[in-house]
């Protein structure tokens, strides 16, 4: 296996999403609901426009300031549920899409092995779900700048990469379920099951003990958008390392468990995993 042969399946791939009409209609309806949720929410949230303190969903506001509207971009719980169900549903499609029309067998034809068409399958979604993310927020920022806000870019373009890097966990959860079953409507429905569940899961972790809640997708996140402004943490940051009252908190010394180290790591695990999971079961399985 090279990165050529990986870029090559990469490159063919990503053609076929572009000439294929399911696929634009599908990334189409999927910006524009987005795109709308993300204005609905800016339009309507007290707190990007900074006349709000303390908290606001999972986040500890410390003072208010326009760059804040990343966080409360990233509380929009439709916007984030659609996203990820759509980016889940994405990478269901990659081998058992490839199967029923015959695309896996042309590219297995190639002079290229096993892996390089795997990996490339993978890629070419991320990079689809990293366009929709990028024109939806894209527009949102221009939107907020028409509306008078101020955010920064550089923070707009790093949050656009943390919701891609968060939602590429979801793609390949939902690539490494498309390499056990044959039957698209079984693995669409295990990957609508594993999408909610995910996001459902660090609540029963963080019941058991609070050193497992950024194992949870949805917590990982929320930490990930926290560190990018100094002036954010999350409730559970804040929870188990300071202290708070209805519009004030203190942070004194954050544990690992619940610090940005341990999001970085079990993000990349939950990319890692799912991925080498997947890789294994396409070596091992019948294409045809």
């Amino acid at each position: 296996m090279t990165f050529s042969s990986i870029a090559s399946i990469f490159s063919i791939e990503l053609r076929q999403h572009y000439r294929s009409r399911r696929t634009v209609v599908t990334v189409t309806i999927v910006t524009f609901v987005c795109t709308n949720l993300s204005f609905n929410a800016l339009r309507v949230t007290d707190v990007a426009r900074g006349r709000q303190l303390g908290t606001h969903d999972q986040f500890y506001l410390r003072s208010i300031g326009n760059d804040l509207f990343f966080p409360v971009m990233a509380s929009v719980s439709t916007l984030q549920l659609f996203l990820v169900c759509f980016a889940t549903l994405l990478g269901a499609g990659t081998i058992v899409g490839g199967r029923e029309d015959g695309t896996l067998r042309t590219h297995q034809s190639l002079p290229v092995g096993r892996r390089a068409v795997f990996l490339g399958h993978v890629l070419a979604r991320l990079t689809v779900v990293a366009t929709v993310l990028a024109i939806v927020y894209g527009l949102t920022l221009v939107q907020a700048y028409r509306s008078g806000l101020t955010p920064s870019l550089t923070t707009g373009v790093t949050f656009i990469g943390v919701v891609v890097v968060h939602l590429a966990g979801f793609v390949v959860v939902g690539v490494a379920l498309s390499t056990i079953r044959r039957r698209r409507s079984v693995v669409f429905a295990a990957a609508l099951v594993a999408a909610v569940g995910l996001l459902l899961v660090s609540l029963p972790l963080s019941m058991v003990s609070p050193r497992l809640t950024l194992i949870g997708p949805g917590p990982i996140f929320s930490t990930l958008v926290a560190s990018l402004d100094d002036r954010v943490y999350t409730a559970f940051q804040v929870a188990h390392g300071g202290g708070s009252t209805a519009v004030n908190f203190t942070v004194v010394e954050i544990p690992f468990y619940a610090s940005t180290s341990a999001a970085l790591l079990s993000q990349a695990l939950w990319i890692v995993i799912p991925t080498v999971s997947g890789l294994i079961r396409y070596e091992r399985c019948d294409i045809n």
